[in-house]
């Protein structure tokens, strides 16, 4: 799928159509030259919705858009299947509903896995730590420290303070990650059932989150 040509939110502009329209172009015209055919999907930014920019959606070939749980509950017309079925616009654009359980369990830091103690501690990086002069001068510029991707420490304790945090070790994070794999499948087939029984139909459960999640 793409996105827009910059992280313009769509709902701002329902007053600027040439706007909308070269945000889709272009996207969709570089996604083309990247992919080798145009884009039938679209990750709109920060999924914001309002009614009218699927026409632009449908003008510009794109399908199907992705929109939080609370696009759909919110609808002007009431989701028979909350998330569980994707809703079409009146331009004929699909809109499928991220599923809020997954997004918890995938998302959310307290209470899910993200705030596993083995997993690295995203927030403490070396470009932090290390002594400024053995900081390659490449990544002096603006003479200001950031982040360089390198990190010696894991989560160990979500309420610890970031001094105190403790080494990490790779394969204690792999262990975390086969068990939560395996947890994270059983849990959709409880779902699935579940949402099968309520509904009487075969449910969808759309897990998709921004890229910078998985580092």
């Amino acid at each position: 799928i793409t996105c827009t040509a910059t992280h313009a939110m769509l709902p701002f502009y329902m007053h600027y159509p040439e706007l909308i329209r070269a945000q889709l172009q272009t996207a969709c015209a570089q996604y083309e030259r990247t992919f080798g055919r145009w884009p039938r999907g679209i990750w709109l930014p920060e999924h914001a919705y309002t009614p009218g920019v699927d026409a632009y959606l449908a003008e510009c070939g794109i399908k199907w858009h992705l929109l939080g749980a609370h696009g759909i509950a919110q609808g002007d017309t009431r989701a028979f299947y909350g998330t569980a079925r994707p809703v079409v616009s009146p331009a004929g654009v699909a809109a499928f509903g991220i599923d809020e359980e997954t997004r918890y369990q995938i998302w959310s830091r307290d209470g899910g896995y993200p705030g596993d103690p083995r997993y690295k501690e995203w927030y403490r990086d070396l470009g932090y730590e290390m002594e400024w002069d053995h900081l390659p001068q490449y990544w002096k510029a603006a003479n200001v420290r950031r982040n360089t991707g390198i990190k010696y420490y894991r989560i160990t304790d979500r309420k610890a303070d970031l001094g105190h945090k403790s080494y990490y070790h790779p394969d204690w994070a792999r262990e975390a990650v086969s068990e939560h794999a395996g947890q994270f499948v059983y849990y959709r087939g409880m779902q699935a059932t579940k949402l099968a029984e309520h509904y009487g139909v075969r449910p969808i459960t759309v897990s998709a989150y921004d890229a910078e999640l998985f580092g």
